[in-house]
């Protein structure tokens, strides 16, 4: 099934709300070409009654294939995770970490540098990019005036990010655990309250970093 649906705003009720209104497109498309095809008059009452048969019939197959395929979803994704978790420790470690990781903002007097083992994730906001990096132990955020292309070609030398989705690039050595849903899989780090997506684009790639097919 198609869904036109943000992942951060999905749900089942909307993945099954958004088929339904696909299939009330096609056959109000159908309904349609058949009036003018056979010259005859669109009437109201019988395109209301057309769509509302079709919605009523289509509406328990519709639920039931999706909550079974999201319920796969959810169980694959989640032994992925468990996969991943048991093979991440130790994954990216190499003399590169203690390096000064330097991002060029479009204002070079704005530039930001930090080491390497203290960048947690970037994210990309608008026409800016957040840096999210401990300091002294504490969460801090710091906002650049670039983009999130240009903060990952500074970093090309450092196989430990990872452009997890098209908002976010994670330093994977950060990462403390991966967990999965029926959405995909999802990256947590200690202290931070903000989970990372995986983009459904990019799973199979992650999941290949760990040796997992």
């Amino acid at each position: 099934m198609v869904t036109i649906l943000h992942e951060k705003n999905w749900t089942v009720g909307k993945e099954i709300l958004n088929t339904l209104i696909i299939i009330a497109m096609i056959g109000f498309c159908n309904y349609l070409y058949h009036s003018i095809y056979s010259s005859q008059t669109l009437i109201l009452v019988e395109l209301i009654e057309f769509q509302l048969e079709a919605l009523v019939v289509s509406f328990i197959p519709i639920s039931l294939i999706t909550l079974l395929r999201q319920n796969i979803l959810l169980k694959r994704h989640i032994r992925e995770a468990e996969e991943i978790n048991r093979k991440a420790s130790g994954e990216f470690s190499d003399n590169r970490k203690d390096k000064v990781v330097l991002i060029s903002a479009l204002n070079p007097r704005n530039d930001f540098s930090c080491n390497c083992s203290d960048i947690l994730f970037f994210h990309a906001l608008d026409n800016y990019v957040v840096i999210h990096f401990i300091k002294d132990s504490n969460h801090i955020k710091e906002i650049i005036r670039t983009t999130l292309k240009k903060a990952k070609d500074d970093l090309h030398e450092y196989p430990n990010f990872f452009h997890c989705h098209k908002s976010y690039i994670v330093n994977l050595d950060k990462v403390i655990k991966v967990s999965g849903n029926a959405q995909g899989l999802k990256l947590h780090f200690d202290n931070v309250n903000e989970i990372i997506p995986v983009s459904r684009q990019l799973h199979q790639e992650f999941k290949h970093i760990f040796g997992i097919n």
